[in-house]
């Protein structure tokens, strides 16, 4: 291993081991105030620790052929050694061109939490990815096995998806792992489409 390598790794390492957790700072009117943190706070915290450690957060906008769009975040020392960061994509047909750079903000903002291995305090942004009070174990019961049962719309992935299919938000073949961001946002935690699910899971 060259002299260079080994400088950029020791660099690499001290950088990840110096940044520290955020703070959030905003939060979220539409999940009664959830807390997150933006992307320019989120970025001020990690620049200059990197920077310091003679590193650079690369960030670089990608589309793929099946309609998908999302980042490819990487780290760049002042030697030339790169450090892949990974990617995250969503899909992104039938967004209008402002959803789809909230989307790439909300991404950019996961990709370097994840990259960087910083956490934000209660950072509920992504509240349809978020367990419910139903399903999450208490400290002593997370020590013994037990079986969580999926629920709300959940329980019913599959009348779910026929539910969403006829609202449009999915195509034919396709499942919840394929809704956008902004779908996955209104039916998380929502009464009515719950029901609805409910209702088309008996027929």
């Amino acid at each position: 291993m060259s002299k260079q390598a080994t400088d950029a790794n020791a660099d690499f390492v001290a950088a990840l081991n110096a940044l520290e957790n955020v703070s959030a700072n905003k939060s979220n009117p539409a999940f009664k105030g959830s807390k997150y943190v933006s992307l320019d706070q989120l970025l001020d915290a990690v620049k200059p620790v990197l920077a310091k450690h003679n590193l650079a957060l690369t960030q670089i906008v990608r589309t793929l052929p099946d309609g998908r769009i999302g980042v490819v975040t990487s780290f760049r020392h002042r030697d030339g050694a790169t450090f892949d960061g990974g990617d995250l994509f969503i899909r992104a047909d039938g967004l209008e061109p402002q959803k789809i750079g909230a989307a790439l903000t909300y991404i950019r903002r996961q990709s370097i939490q994840t990259a960087c291995c910083v956490s934000v305090d209660l950072d509920l942004d992504g509240n349809g990815l978020t367990l419910s009070p139903a399903i999450k174990a208490s400290p002593a019961a997370s020590q013994t096995p037990q079986t969580i049962r999926p629920s709300g719309y959940l329980a019913h992935p599959e009348a779910a998806v026929r539910v969403l299919q006829r609202k449009g938000w999915l195509k034919e073949g396709q499942g919840l792992a394929d809704l956008l961001p902004e779908h996955l946002t209104s039916i998380a935690n929502n009464p009515a489409f719950n029901a609805a699910v409910a209702k088309e899971a008996q027929l």
